[in-house]
């Protein structure tokens, strides 16, 4: 049924909107993530001692920086990998790192883990604290439609105010997509300006933009937060402009004061399945599931109006077969009960003009378990 509703979908995608969809995508499996073998690896190191003039090739010569990997990764691989690559990353603190990303093979995988990690998990985790930098700890900029394959494993993301990892694609051209990325048992800590007399707000622990097939697994949110009155532009997944086909599995959500799942314009088929481990607690601030697209005074043909200032993109439009199902809900940020989802605009069947007949229904919910005094 699945599959018969995305054929749809993309068959009305193509005739509706023309060439800035991508109507070539049909598969709705997320990326099987498999243990590597010891061979063919490019490995590469960091150490909190390390100096960024160094080749990176041993614990005894590793960098400091995540900027020095990229460098590395470039100047010894100019053409593209050939062979996966971990960044064995050495425990510690790494003070006000931020990285602007580019560096990506479609046909092998670049990893950032602890030095010392097993792909049975980790007892410790490196720590990147950005000093409340107002600035994304990692940001991932490729638009040419294929896979991505970044990789973070047990890494502690800590003091940013911007956000912690972003995967961005192209939001206005749909075909310019990104994917394909993992993120798995990393802890996010204090993301956003909450405590801190920085004018500029937060946006998400990790934010995806035109980016599919993702999958974000047995990590941590914990106190993602902004101050009064910007609490509403903060998430820890914030999925947006047709990122579709991602997974969010056995996660934890603590302590935060925006609504911490927000889907945005034409994100289909993606799963915020838990399976009894999954936690939100003292968390959200309308509701714990928030579907939104942008509808200002001028775009708005019977739809009514979601912000009271001016949409920066034309044309969003309502998303369509997404599931949140099994998850634990434990009060709102405040304490309070707070409904499992909520659509903006309220009238979840209004379809704004321009935008393709609706394949399917907006959201699937099931025996999710709220529990607020």
């Amino acid at each position: 049924m699945q599959q018969s509703l995305q054929i749809v979908l993309s068959i009305l995608l193509l005739l509706c909107c023309g060439s800035h969809l991508d109507s070539s995508r049909t598969s709705t499996d997320i990326i099987t993530v498999q243990s590597r073998t010891q061979t063919n690896i490019y490995t590469l190191y960091m150490s909190t001692s390390g100096n960024d003039s160094n080749n990176g090739l041993s614990p005894g010569t590793a960098v400091k920086t995540l900027g020095a990997i990229q460098k590395i990764l470039r100047d010894t691989r100019p053409t593209g990998l050939f062979e996966d690559v971990e960044v064995r990353i050495g425990y510690g603190t790494y003070f006000g790192q931020t990285v602007d990303w580019d560096y990506y093979s479609p046909d092998h995988t670049i990893t950032f883990m602890p030095v010392d990690y097993a792909y049975s998990g980790s007892l410790n985790r490196p720590v990147f604290n950005g000093n409340f930098a107002v600035d994304w700890f990692f940001d991932l900029h490729a638009e040419d439609g294929r896979p991505t394959n970044i990789r973070f494993h047990y890494l502690r993301i800590e003091k940013y105010v911007t956000g912690g990892l972003r995967f961005r694609g192209n939001r206005d051209d749909f075909s310019k997509w990104n994917g394909h990325n993992q993120v798995y048992g990393c802890y996010f800590y204090r993301i956003g300006n909450k405590g801190t007399r920085i004018p500029y707000y937060g946006f998400a622990a990790v934010d995806l933009v035109n980016s599919d097939q993702n999958a974000i697994d047995n990590s941590h949110f914990v106190y993602i937060r902004n101050n009064s009155p910007n609490e509403s532009h903060i998430h820890a997944l914030y999925v947006a402009h047709n990122s579709s086909d991602n997974r969010a599995r056995r996660n934890r959500y603590y302590k935060i004061n925006g609504d911490p799942i927000k889907v945005r314009d034409y994100s289909n088929f993606n799963y915020f399945d838990g399976d009894g481990t999954d936690d939100f607690a003292l968390t959200g601030k309308t509701a714990f599931y928030q579907d939104w697209y942008c509808m200002d005074e001028s775009l708005s043909t019977g739809c009514p109006k979601t912000t009271n200032g001016t949409c920066t993109k034309r044309g969003e439009c309502p998303s369509y077969e997404n599931r949140f199902r099994f998850n634990k809900l434990e009060c709102g940020h405040s304490g309070n009960d707070l409904p499992v989802f909520r659509y903006f605009p309220a009238n979840s069947a209004c379809n704004p003009a321009g935008c393709p007949p609706p394949p399917g229904a907006r959201l699937h919910t099931a025996k999710n378990i709220k529990r607020c005094p």
